[in-house]
């Protein structure tokens, strides 16, 4: 069996693990509640609290197990437990890195820390790799990977390490960088998240995005608007969501 896979399955039992650490308190209610609920009901339920001591202590040592990853994009809205989408973008990474991942921390979602450019600088700026995930209201699902920073200053960032790239989650594919030499992303204060020569931006208001595909292009350049399923050149799409997770490895 293929060790990555046995590493995304254990990282899945482990948040399993650590969901039940995060409601073990709640154990102790549930026996009230039957009584309450039936009073003919034959369940006697017992939860012995000097055992949370070795449950908290197995899960210490679950939680420093190695460098296997406690996947946070779990929490994802976008992705929705997919772990097919999950499992592609943990292995493109890896693939670009060649690291083990840590983890995956959220720091922004537009939903819950704003729909505006200076919103995302105010959360993202200066955090080091990450990974932008957005869903479109036609839900289209696509994103970017970056070790470079975030910044509000105004200015086009080269990757000597040529580990930028973006993907596409509808087809599951991703696109790396054709013009090493080219920015990997454009900082602007006002502009969301900015990946390659115009090849996919968040406006100011980042509800509204657009997207390229020609040969002025940094990732795509063969004229199919593979993001956004549409054809030509050019197209504007608008954000029903999007995610921003710092990558930690």
């Amino acid at each position: 069996m293929d060790k990555e896979y046995n590493e995304n399955k254990l990282s899945l039992f482990i948040n399993n693990c650590l969901n039940i650490e995060n409601n073990i308190k709640k154990i102790n209610n549930i026996e009230e509640s039957i009584k309450k609920c039936n009073d003919s009901v034959k369940i006697k339920l017992r939860f012995y609290p000097e055992h949370e001591k070795n449950i908290n202590e197995f899960l210490d040592v679950i939680k420093n197990f190695g460098k296997i990853n406690i996947n946070s994009l779990s929490n994802s809205s976008i992705l929705s437990n997919d772990l097919n989408k999950e499992d592609a973008i943990i292995n493109w990474i890896k693939q670009k890195i060649n690291k083990d991942l840590n983890k995956f921390e959220l720091i922004f979602r537009m939903s819950e820390n704003g729909s505006k450019a200076q919103d995302f600088h105010k959360f993202c700026d200066s955090k080091g790799p990450t990974l932008t995930l957005i869903k479109t209201t036609k839900n289209k699902l696509f994103g970017g990977f970056t070790p470079l920073n975030w910044d509000s200053k105004e200015k086009d960032l080269e990757d000597e390490s040529n580990q930028t790239f973006i993907f596409s989650l509808d087809l599951m594919k991703k696109y790396d960088i054709i013009k090493i030499n080219d920015p990997a992303i454009r900082n602007s204060s006002s502009r969301g998240p900015y990946f390659g020569n115009c090849d996919f931006c968040l406006n100011e208001n980042m509800k509204e995005g657009y997207t390229y595909a020609n040969s002025g292009c940094n990732f795509l350049s063969n004229n199919d608007l593979e993001l956004t399923g549409g054809k030509g050149e050019c197209e504007s799409f608008e954000v029903k969501e999007f995610e921003v997770y710092k990558v930690i490895y």
